[in-house]
């Protein structure tokens, strides 16, 4: 019986230690998990702030296209193009659904935002693309057609149609403007083109033709000296001639002419208000 009293003994000691290490490692368990717990805890805090962020960012990014998509339409009417439906700017999304769960969530609607916004990036791109060889198309219209006085300050002392021709006293087409000026005095290009013609041309002395393209044709008359040469390449305001006597005249002036399909027109309406003194 003693023997087997301490037999007892021993295995209740044993017992107690492995209790002892059970309850030691359950205990170590807990503390481990509730790091891991308080752990993943603080980081979704963090990226549910990053997310709230992210939104923010978002939000501000789609007013900027709006109000992005809001200059275009203004820029497009300004340079004569074409309109974009409402519907074209609403980019719609499409081709990635499969990567997402049919039940919405937050992180796929803000996925769908940014594709939204990639796409506009895209139009706007092709837009202002187009629109910038539009706007150069019309600079280059507009630098071609006649908008300023060949003489800056220069007195107009007879105008466009009929008229008594100041030499021979009959009544006649005046088929331009003349702008008194100073023998001497720079003339220069109404607009941009080529010189078509540099030489004597009875009545209008020394000439200059200019052909600026679409049928619009200047021409400068009575000149002194004539400056460029038969197909060169001229810009507005570069000087072309100088004012003088030649030809058929009483004093020293520019004879001005503007043609639109080889029939003259009168040159006023051609010239930008403040560009002459009358």
């Amino acid at each position: 019986m003693k023997y087997g009293y301490r037999s007892l003994k021993t295995y209740a000691v044993m017992l107690l230690l492995f209790l002892s290490a059970v309850l030691g490692f359950y205990s170590l368990g807990r503390r481990v998990s509730q790091y891991e717990i308080d752990r993943l805890s603080w980081e979704q805090q963090a990226h549910e702030t990053q997310f709230k962020a992210v939104e923010v960012k978002i939000e501000e990014l789609s007013q900027q296209i709006e109000n992005l998509n809001k200059n275009d339409a203004a820029l497009r009417r300004t340079v004569g193009l074409d309109q974009i439906p409402d519907e074209v700017y609403q980019v719609g999304i499409g081709g990635r659904e499969k990567i997402w769960p049919t039940q919405p969530s937050p992180a796929k609607e803000a996925w769908e935002r940014l594709d939204k916004i990639s796409r506009g990036i895209s139009l706007l791109r092709t837009n202002l693309e187009e629109a910038e060889r539009k706007a150069t198309e019309n600079a280059e219209f507009l630098s071609r057609i006649p908008s300023i006085s060949p003489v800056p300050g220069g007195l107009i002392n007879s105008r466009f149609g009929m008229r008594i021709h100041p030499i021979y006293g009959v009544e006649a087409m005046h088929e331009g403007v003349d702008l008194a000026a100073k023998e001497g005095t720079p003339i220069i290009a109404s607009a941009d083109g080529v010189v078509t013609f540099n030489g004597n041309y009875g009545g209008y002395g020394r000439m200059i033709e200019i052909d600026h393209g679409n049928g619009i044709v200047t021409r400068y008359a009575h000149n002194r000296i004539n400056k460029v040469r038969v197909g060169q390449r001229v810009t507005r305001s570069q000087i072309v001639a100088l004012v003088g006597s030649t030809g058929i005249t009483t004093a020293s002036h520019l004879h001005y002419e503007v043609r639109r399909d080889g029939k003259p027109v009168d040159p006023l309406p051609y010239i930008l208000p403040g560009a002459i003194v009358d």
